[in-house]
């Protein structure tokens, strides 16, 4: 565990060290053109930096011993604590999957300021629908494949949530905090009482499916097969080492289209009704339009996390995706940084390792005064006193670090780009 720990601190450090070196060479870099300041990698440092990362995101899970040739491979724990072992890998799925749905909620409350408590009741639709649609429906004999499915449940979760952006309209503040709080116990109901689609409290599926990738007929990649990964049946790995492969990549692509969506036409009118929508509205900027279409997209964004969460569970519970849950993706954007799509990265994986912590410290927690195990008795329950850590998080963040974890990287960028000229 030391050494997994060490090395995590150590890539940490390593990376940060890369990355202000880019940071530094862009500061020196001519922009000559408007493409060119749009440009993702603007220098050397930036392109040298995405390849050791992809590197160490591909041996993470299994060492480095795949490199070479012939008889001469690297060692397989170049680094030390690499491959990170089954606890630390559970802690990165569950990352990956969280920077999804985090991601869907700062471009809602962060990016547009539409303050939405309801989170949880898109996540457990996306769950939800990967039971039907890649359990339950089948179309010529088949069940559908994950990729199809998993847009189906985007698609699900922008429907539904763009059925919000009306009440947006009318409602501001703590008015639409109430009526998106009201989606969360509305999706509780629906996931305990649809029995037909979600088995109800008596029946709770167990039966969800993993991805598979069917590359050409009769070679594909299935993840969650049987609690292992193959790859074209050939190629055998942990359920955890395929998942975090898979919900990384999807985590990814999610942090593309974020940065992409605010860098367009309507990210700029999202973030013009979040500083003043009437001022905004004056200009041609539609309210009911672009409020619409961020609850859709951060609705999209949190049913692809659920399915991805169910996915990797194998199995879903009506009442995993309460008011709880929705505090906890609160916790990643307030942690990671309100308005940014790589705060709610490094929020994620912040809050993940935060949660197997209070998870591990459980057996010395219930012996603290007022705790207690069973919820019969009175005092605090051990959820009850993880979801008060969670909130003495926010207070000590927003009281001393209200920019977040990116707004403080923000700051140690800007010092090392100016050095020795900064103060």
């Amino acid at each position: 565990m030391s050494g997994a720990i060490a090395t995590l601190i150590a890539l940490a450090v390593g990376l940060g060290a890369l990355f202000i070196w880019a940071q530094r060479d862009r500061a020196h870099a001519l922009v000559v053109s408007y493409a060119n300041e749009h440009r993702r990698f603007h220098t050397t440092g930036s392109k040298v930096g995405l390849a050791l990362f992809a590197l160490l995101f591909i041996s993470a899970p299994v060492g480095f011993s795949w490199i070479g040739y012939g008889k001469f491979h690297l060692p397989n724990q170049l680094i030390p604590g690499l491959p990170l072992n089954e606890k630390w890998l559970v802690v990165g799925v569950y990352a990956a999957i969280y920077t999804v749905g985090a991601i869907g909620m700062n471009l809602l409350i962060g990016n547009t300021g539409q303050v939405s408590l309801g989170h949880s009741g898109f996540i457990s639709l996306g769950a939800y629908s990967i039971g039907y649609f890649g359990q339950d429906l089948t179309v010529g004999g088949k069940h559908l494949p994950g990729v199809l499915w998993v847009v189906i449940a985007g698609v699900l979760g922008a429907a539904v949530s763009a059925a919000v952006g009306p009440f947006a309209l009318r409602l501001r503040g703590n008015y639409l905090a109430m009526v998106s709080l009201l989606l969360v116990f509305l999706a509780e109901h629906v996931a305990r009482n649809w029995v037909s689609f979600t088995g109800g409290d008596s029946n709770p599926r167990n039966d969800l499916p993993g991805f598979v990738f069917t590359i050409w007929p009769g070679k594909s990649i299935r993840f969650n097969d049987g609690g292992s990964t193959s790859f074209f049946d050939t190629f055998f790995l942990t359920k955890n080492q395929g998942y975090f492969w898979l919900c990384w990549v999807f985590a990814a692509i999610a942090v593309v289209l974020g940065r992409n969506l605010l860098r367009s036409r309507q990210g700029r009118a999202m973030m013009a009704v979040r500083d003043r929508d009437l001022s905004a509205e004056i200009i041609g900027v539609p309210q009911m339009y672009t409020k619409t279409w961020a609850f859709a997209v951060s609705g999209a964004f949190a049913a692809v996390a659920g399915a991805l969460y169910a996915s990797y569970l194998g199995s879903v519970q009506p009442g995993s995706f309460g008011l709880d849950f929705s505090i906890l993706f609160i916790a990643m954007i307030v942690v990671g940084g309100v308005g940014s799509v790589y705060g709610s990265v490094l929020g994620a994986i912040g809050i993940a390792m935060v949660k197997d912590a209070i998870d591990s410290a459980k057996p010395l927690l219930q012996h603290l005064p007022l705790v207690q195990i069973d919820p019969a008795k009175r005092g605090l329950t051990l959820d009850i006193f993880s979801s008060l850590i969670y909130g003495l998080l926010l207070v000590l963040f927003l009281v001393y670090f209200p920019a977040g974890l990116a707004g403080l990287w923000g700051r140690i960028k800007r010092f090392f780009s100016a050095w020795p000229f900064a103060s």
